[in-house]
């Protein structure tokens, strides 16, 4: 028998958070809409699926009411704060009278300017753009410029807010778990099932009218599809034990060459191995496993880095390495 290839990228969605859920079917149900459910070809299904998922939005409504509480308003608040000036300082900097930092600054507002006004994202959103912008600036090729304005202890810090924010809205999330919403469960378990539906009709239909049957529409849904898998994927991440990179001797960091002078900040990144007992060595990746700081690393001598565990890893590790002329 000749095995069925997916056309639709799947995933388990029926494991987002509420929030996270809700977004994505909203997304979704936007995409619907646009392209329009008769031109489609998914009329009936869709109607049954558009109703049900206002009855979603409405259940979660009253869950924000009662879990998003003043205090989760404040982190929120406090994040943005962070960002608004964490941007305001890029934006000064590109007038400095230093033509260096004028350069390094107009290079990291284009970074800026790729990921938009996060301030006004959804919370859940704007946790995964933090995270994503963070990662762009520690690569070998922008994290000079960071070094350059100053801005490590900005970044650090309005990552080190989001994270609290996650934290409070995960507590809120896990106590909302032990009071059961019979309601939320029920509405949720029926719009993902005939969401379901869906995706197997418009596969049916490109199986049986031709691989341009709803091409467009297509494309733009795998797109969705695939950065909520991502999104899934981070959260589960996040559930899993973190672990200690100060703790014992697990963490082991290649011995860093001498590195050249050259009358500008060193930046070289540590190749970060984490070995647990009775199990295999892993290397760590900047960015999504831990950040580094640098001092004394202009000049001729002993320059120190520290490695900064992030996602599921905790803690800090400093090393050594030699600049010499």
């Amino acid at each position: 028998m000749k095995k069925i290839v997916a056309i639709i990228i799947r995933f388990a969605y029926e494991h987002l958070r509420n929030e996270s859920h809700v977004e994505f079917h909203t997304t979704v149900n936007t995409l619907f809409s646009r392209f329009g459910p008769t031109a489609l070809g998914i009329d009936a299904l869709y109607a049954v699926y558009s109703s049900l998922l206002v009855e979603e939005i409405d259940a979660l409504d009253i869950i924000r009411r009662s879990e998003l509480t003043i205090e989760i308003e404040e982190k929120d608040q406090e994040r943005d704060s962070l960002y608004r000036g964490f941007v305001d300082n890029v934006k000064s900097q590109l007038h400095h009278f230093d033509p260096v930092k004028r350069e390094a600054a107009r290079k990291v507002e284009i970074i800026l300017e790729h990921y938009g006004n996060i301030a006004a994202k959804s919370l859940d959103e704007e946790t995964a753009a933090i995270d994503d912008l963070y990662r762009e600036l520690l690569k070998p090729e922008n994290y000079p410029q960071v070094i350059t304005l100053g801005l490590e202890p900005w970044m650090e810090e309005l990552v080190q807010a989001s994270r609290r924010l996650e934290q409070l809205m995960m507590d809120r999330y896990n106590e909302a778990a032990k009071r059961p919403n019979v309601h939320m469960r029920s509405v949720r378990r029926e719009v993902d099932k005939v969401f379901r539906a869906i995706l197997d009709l418009l596969e049916a239909l490109v199986r049986v009218n031709g691989p341009d049957t709803n091409r467009a529409f297509i494309t733009e849904l795998n797109v969705v599809m695939g950065r909520y898998k991502d999104i899934m994927a981070q959260e589960a991440g996040r559930r899993h034990p973190v672990k200690d990179l100060g703790a014992g001797d697990h963490t082991v960091v290649e011995p860093i060459p001498t590195q050249p002078y050259t009358e500008k900040p060193v930046t070289v990144v540590p190749k970060v191995y984490y070995r647990e007992d009775g199990k295999q060595t892993v290397q760590l990746s900047l960015g999504d496993d831990f950040s580094v700081t640098y001092k004394n690393n202009v000049n001729v001598g002993t320059a120190e880095v520290t490695i900064h565990g992030k996602g599921n890893y905790k803690g800090q590790k400093t090393v050594t390495f030699h600049i010499a002329r």
